[in-house]
């Protein structure tokens, strides 16, 4: 339970601006997941890392450790963890304006979504699934991106 609270607290830290406290907080956090060898959670942080250096322009390094968390996220098989993961890739590309690299991200975070609601054999399972949240907040960053272009 603590590295969903220190990555719900990291996500806060950074949508604030405290880019230093964030960052600390997330080095300890895949400190100890590569210790205890949890690999959903060093894939949540690593992402969330990318994000770091992404505010800091770092983008190279931004790209190397979204990578490493997408390799990680789709050994471990969490689908939700692995377009949010795609999604970050794309923005990093969106930024170097990598056009088609960006689109190309983005089409795996769809697909990922595709695929997991796929999965799903129930309509009412789907309607009521945690995919409904993250696919409809997935849907507005498409549309944001659109009406930028």
């Amino acid at each position: 339970m603590g590295g969903r609270l220190d990555f719900l607290t990291s996500l806060i830290l950074l949508q604030h601006e405290k880019v230093d406290e964030a960052e600390a907080r997330i080095l300890k956090n895949l400190e100890i997941s590569r210790r205890e060898h949890t690999k959903k959670i060093e894939g949540r942080f690593l992402r969330l890392l990318g994000e770091v250096q992404m505010k800091r322009n770092e983008l190279d390094r931004a790209i190397s450790s979204i990578c490493e968390a997408i390799l990680i996220l789709k050994e471990v098989g969490n689908p939700r963890l692995l377009w949010e993961a795609h999604a970050s890739l794309a923005s990093v590309y969106d930024k170097l304006r990598r056009g088609s690299e960006a689109r190309e991200q983005w089409r795996a975070a769809a697909e990922v979504i595709q695929k997991a609601a796929n999965g799903l054999s129930d309509r009412e399972l789907r309607k009521a699934s945690s995919l409904q949240s993250p696919f409809a907040t997935f849907l507005q960053i498409l549309e944001v991106r659109r009406g930028q272009k």
